[in-house]
This record gives C-alpha cells, sequence and structure tokens, in this order.
C-alpha cells in the first residue's frame, strides 16, 4: 500500500502524462539540434521514450483490481464446494446415528453459512479428519476412503484461493506504490526536459517555446479569476 510518502507529484493523470511525454519525445527529437548546448541527445531521448513506454504498458489500479475479483469468484466457489461436502458429511452422520446425534454434532458445521473463509477452512479439515474416524462406520451411507481423499484435496484448493486473493491484494499495493515510483521518476525528467525546452526558445521562437508548456494556464489560457461576482440585477460581473 502506497505510504504517505508515496504521493503523486503530478495532477496530470497516468494517461496524459504517457501521451505528453511522447509528444514531447517528438518536440525534443525535432529541436535536438538546439538542444545539444544543454546536454540533450538522442540517447537521452530514447531512454526517456523508454520509460514512458513502460509507463503507460503498466497496469492500472483498474487491472489489479480485476485480479483480485476474480480471485474472490474463484475462492467463493471453492467455498461453495467445501460446504456443499460438509453438509454431505453432516447428512451421513444424521442418517446413521440420527439428527442431533454425538456423531452429528461432532462435526461442528452449525453456523457454517455465518463463519469467515479462515474460519471455513478450519472446520472442512476438521471435519475431514473426523469423517476418517466415521469411516468403517458409515460405509453404508456411501462414504469411502477416495471421497475422504478428494475432501482432503478440496481443502487444500479452498486454502490455495483464499492465498491467491491475499497474494492478489498485496500485488495491488505493490503495484500501486511501484506506479507512482515510476510516475514521479517520468514525470521529473518530463519537467526537467521542458524547462529546458522553454529556456532554449524563450527569446527566439515562441512557437516552439509554447511546446514545452506543460499546463495550459502557463501558456495564458483562460480561467475563472478568484472573486468572481455577477450581479443578475445590471448583468455585470467584476473581481
Amino acid at each position: 500500500m502506497a505510504t504517505n510518502q508515496d504521493k503523486r507529484n503530478y495532477s496530470l493523470t497516468d494517461a496524459e502524462l504517457s501521451l505528453a511525454v511522447s509528444n514531447l519525445c517528438n518536440t525534443l527529437t525535432r529541436d535536438v539540434s538546439d538542444l545539444g548546448p544543454f546536454g540533450i541527445t538522442s540517447a537521452k531521448i530514447a531512454s526517456f521514450k523508454a520509460l514512458g513506454d513502460a509507463f503507460e504498458l503498466f497496469p492500472s489500479d483498474v487491472v489489479l483490481t480485476a485480479y483480485i475479483t476474480g480471485a474472490a469468484e474463484a475462492k467463493n466457489q471453492k467455498a461453495d464446494e467445501v460446504k456443499e461436502t460438509i453438509r454431505n458429511m453432516v447428512i451421513r452422520c444424521g442418517a446413521k446415528w440420527g439428527s442431533g446425534s454425538w456423531q452429528e454434532n461432532s462435526l461442528g458445521a452449525a453456523g457454517m453459512n455465518q463463519m469467515t473463509d479462515d474460519a471455513l477452512l478450519v472446520l472442512s479439515r476438521r471435519v475431514q479428519l473426523q469423517m476418517n474416524e466415521f469411516l468403517v462406520e458409515l460405509a453404508d451411507t456411501g462414504l469411502t476412503e477416495l471421497m475422504l481423499d478428494d475432501f482432503r484435496d478440496l481443502n487444500e484448493e479452498f486454502e490455495e484461493t483464499l492465498n491467491e486473493v491475499k497474494n492478489k491484494m498485496a500485488e495491488r499495493d505493490r503495484k500501486t506504490r511501484e506506479r507512482i515510483l515510476k510516475g514521479n521518476e517520468l514525470y521529473k525528467l518530463f519537467a526537467t526536459y521542458t524547462d529546458i525546452g522553454k529556456r532554449a526558445f524563450v527569446k527566439t521562437d515562441s512557437a516552439r517555446y509554447n511546446d514545452y508548456i506543460i499546463y495550459q494556464k502557463e501558456a495564458g489560457g483562460l480561467s475563472v479569476p478568484q472573486n468572481f461576482i455577477f450581479n443578475f440585477m445590471n448583468l455585470t460581473f467584476y473581481w
């Protein structure tokens, strides 16, 4: 998870930054001969472009969240299989010894639907072990050793899905921090190169100077003044 120190240093969206870097690389390439005295080379532009391309392809939070959703759906499906298996075991005990018998109660399956996933896994493993003790006596209810082996495998699969959800959530946190750091690194270079471009053309070429402006307001774009007031009575405004 991103920490307080891992904050975005730019107000552009990641998509806007990626496009801005691509456009700036084209502009830098066009002006590379004029920017040489400031240390700008074709190799540096290529390296900058590579960083921008990699950042553009870096998975967004939407993509990473989708993977978490997929893992959670697989986990829920496996949890349903576990619950159904436990119910089948409870039914066998009830059929053999009666509903409410100590054998049925020994499975501890009451309230199963309200359990957390971790608690359900613990329960399921305990039921699987308990049913091994009842295997011979419950043979006439259709219980087999192979069935209990499959039950054990199901529990392992369920645990794997639980771990996969946690892994995907941890991955999203790591990738979020990594994306912030990569974005800040890219923007720092972006801002440096635009500053160089403006410095190179500030006195010689206003059109090219404008090509290196990051935000529209820097170029004199209109924005609402502070303390803007509109008088509806005489249709005038002032600030």
